[in-house]
């Protein structure tokens, strides 16, 4: 719930700093810059959504401790709404489409309540690492729209 009223804030304000945006300046360069905000603010809205997850922590927990998070199911069926709901670009749909496949596969594994600690295990870390190489790929996409030379290549999250 805590996760879901996170994003919608962020995609308020989001929404409040197009609303600005729009009305500001008329140059050419700002008219630019302004129509191609919506679609990176929800696009940077979305991939910090996914980032902030917790997906670290549900693998770890399952992985090393064997222990399945009580949240763990929500997370991963939110996750994969996000993934589906956003209009990603093209650069990233298809590797779009298989993230929201693996958060589901991650969260028909968690779907008993006694969940499969080994298969869940899998499912868990597939969908971490799956996470972490679509969110490089966002946020090279946004650097590259945004002309800031900013990469994420030697990020660690």
């Amino acid at each position: 719930m805590v996760r879901r009223i996170t994003f919608c804030a962020l995609v308020l304000v989001a929404l409040t700093t197009i609303a600005f945006a729009a009305a500001c300046g008329d140059d050419a360069a700002t008219t630019k810059r302004t129509a191609e905000t919506p679609i990176a603010a929800v696009l940077a809205a979305s991939i910090d959504y996914l980032d902030r997850a917790g997906l670290h922590d549900i693998d770890n927990s399952i992985n090393a401790n064997a222990t399945v998070p009580a949240t763990a199911r929500t997370v991963a069926l939110h996750a994969q709404d996000v993934v589906v709901l956003t209009k990603w670009p093209t650069e990233v749909q298809d590797q779009a489409t298989r993230l929201a496949a693996i958060f589901g596969d991650l969260a028909t594994a968690l779907d008993s309540d006694k969940p499969d600690t080994k298969a869940a295990g899998n499912a868990a870390k597939k969908a971490h690492e799956a996470e972490h190489d679509f969110s490089r790929a966002v946020w090279e996409y946004l650097s590259k729209q945004a002309n800031t030379g900013a990469s994420t290549s030697g990020t660690n999250k």
